[in-house]
């Protein structure tokens, strides 16, 4: 009888809770298949895969590879989080052809296996891939409604503290989005930006257990400020003065009768 081992994936709507927070990963934008032709990508690394961000086209040679053919991503800017966090955006060399299915490489990783997506209809963790279309998108996403903070969690976890402020922000474009999120120290003028996502008209700035974009400290203000862009790059900012945060106060516990718990088994022989 095949072993199989039971994996639980947590997905939560204000917060990411693993018991085991590991010691690499490699998180890639955009997650939907389909391309323009003119597309950007942001590859983000946690803990020891920092490294492998920051040596991108150095020690660790990344393109899109089609068959035979490699097209080449360049190294746009390299954006560092205060947590255990690095991304890199890049764009290909050439424009891509549509029609063709290219798969994303990174050279020389320790352990390749970390440049996966996990695949829930066949339950093995695959290559990414990306199909290009024929459309070239010049278009910049539409900002709907302007961000406000829906909520602020403060939550004791045995590894560590989830510190996080969460906005409502509606976003209208035919891509998926990001934001580029600043966050400035009122008091020293430290600032700190990276791209977080936007889902389902939520966006989240802070940190988890294990890793996060920002730090926020007590007794310190801060202020937001705000530029979405899509998949191929078109950019929008959010024109109005920058918004006014500081760290939530009061504590916070999870609702678990509110997470969306899935459940996957997993043969052992497909990890």
């Amino acid at each position: 009888m095949r072993l199989s081992k039971l994996i639980l994936f947590l997905f939560l709507t204000s917060s990411s809770v693993f018991a085991y927070c590991g010691d690499s990963g490699i998180w890639v934008f955009p997650n939907d298949r389909k391309l323009n032709k003119n597309p950007v990508f942001i590859v983000e690394g946690f803990a020891r895969s920092q490294k492998a961000i920051l040596s991108l086209n150095k020690e660790h040679k990344i393109y899109l590879k089609s068959g035979n053919s490699k097209v080449d991503l360049v190294v746009l800017e390299t954006l560092i989080g205060d947590f255990q966090l690095t991304q890199a955006v890049l764009k290909p060399e050439v424009e891509l052809i549509p029609g063709l299915v290219y798969s994303l490489e990174i050279d020389n990783l320790k352990n390749p296996e970390i440049l996966r997506r996990f695949n829930f209809e066949t339950k093995k963790f695959e290559s990414i891939e990306f199909i290009v279309g024929e459309e070239l998108d010049l278009k910049k996403p539409r900002i709907k409604r302007k961000p406000q903070v829906s909520e602020e969690v403060l939550t004791y976890w045995g590894c560590g503290k989830e510190v996080k402020v969460i906005f409502d922000f509606k976003v209208k474009d035919d891509s998926e989005v990001v934001v580029r999120a600043l966050v400035r120290n009122r008091m020293t003028g430290k600032e700190t930006e990276f791209y977080v996502s936007l889902i389902n008209d939520k966006m989240v700035l802070g940190k988890n257990m294990c890793s996060g974009a920002f730090l926020f400290e007590e007794e310190v203000r801060y202020e937001a400020e705000f530029v979405v862009m899509d998949a191929s790059g078109n950019k929008t900012a959010y024109s109005r003065k920058p918004i006014n945060l500081s760290r939530p106060a009061k504590r916070t516990y999870p609702e678990f009768s509110k997470l969306d718990l899935k459940f996957e088994s997993i043969e052992l022989d497909d990890l």
